[in-house]
């Protein structure tokens, strides 16, 4: 796949236990490393698209783990709080035997926009 000029590749990291997150020209992404399975992808703010600023070089993504589970990212005129969710459940296999499996959901639980 192509990248067009304006893709600027990963802007900032951020790990924390299992989870990594990063942020390129499209969003954040968040990785379980654990299970080696994305959990989510957040999109870029509206906030910080080029179409409302047009120096948006310098509008770069800030992530910060506020605890173990609680993602604060700061970009363009948005502060966001994502909360890393962590579901035990039984899963059954084919052989009749019940496993242990965590779900890893993310929640939106602050968004926030300045003018």
């Amino acid at each position: 796949a192509s990248r067009s000029f304006e893709q600027q590749g990963i802007e900032a990291v951020a790990w924390r236990g299992t989870v990594i997150a990063w942020a390129d020209d499209t969003g954040i992404k968040l990785l379980d490393v654990e299970s080696g399975k994305r959990i989510a992808h957040v999109d870029r703010p509206s906030g910080a698209r080029a179409a409302l600023f047009p120096t948006v070089g310098v509008l770069r993504c800030h992530l910060t783990w506020e605890t173990e589970s609680s993602l604060l990212i700061g970009w363009g005129d948005c502060i966001m709080n994502m909360r890393i969710v962590k579901e035990d459940a039984l899963a059954n296999s084919s052989h009749s035997v019940s496993a242990q499996t965590t779900a890893v959901k993310v929640e939106c639980v602050m968004a926030l926009g300045f003018d």
